[in-house]
């Protein structure tokens, strides 16, 4: 199994998701913060977040080897609730987008980071946004992979 470094698991997360599903890939991993900032935020837009990797206990640490980790990936993405359109519509829309992010990830890459599982943690959070202009969702999955314990070049 080969290593994998938080950066490239972010950026084909990001890649995996934006190439088959139409969604705007934003570049910085920011919370989507489109209750501040609404103007900048484009329909399906979506960021990919990564919070800190933990030993699996599946490996030895010494200086040279490799770890498993598990790490815990937050896709948050935005969906646009349109004025006076059919807005039960489009929350529907909404709730059926977080059911294609999962299976988008629990699909098997053939590209990229091939090195990896995923598991699916569940939606721990899906706002309406004040003013009912945004749906807000966050999908978050558990990535298992390996880091490397050897020493920088």
């Amino acid at each position: 199994m080969a290593t994998v470094k938080a950066s490239d698991l972010r950026s084909w997360a990001a890649t995996w998701l934006a190439g088959t599903t139409g969604y705007s890939f934003r570049e910085s991993p920011r919370l989507l913060g489109v209750d501040g900032e609404a103007a900048s935020v484009a329909h399906q837009s979506f960021s990919v977040l990564l919070d800190a990797e933990e030993d699996t206990g599946l490996s030895r640490q010494k200086s040279g080897d490799i770890v498993h980790v598990a790490q815990k990936m937050r896709v948050r993405f935005a969906w646009r609730v349109r004025p006076g359109a059919d807005q039960l519509g489009d929350y529907d829309d909404a709730l059926d987008a977080a059911g294609m992010v999962v299976r988008r990830f629990m699909q098997i890459p053939t590209t990229g980071l091939t090195d990896i599982k995923v598991r699916y943690d569940g939606i721990p959070s899906r706002l309406v946004l004040e003013g009912g202009k945004w749906v807000l969702t966050d999908v978050e999955f558990t990535v298992y992979h390996t880091i490397t314990l050897a020493a920088p070049a």
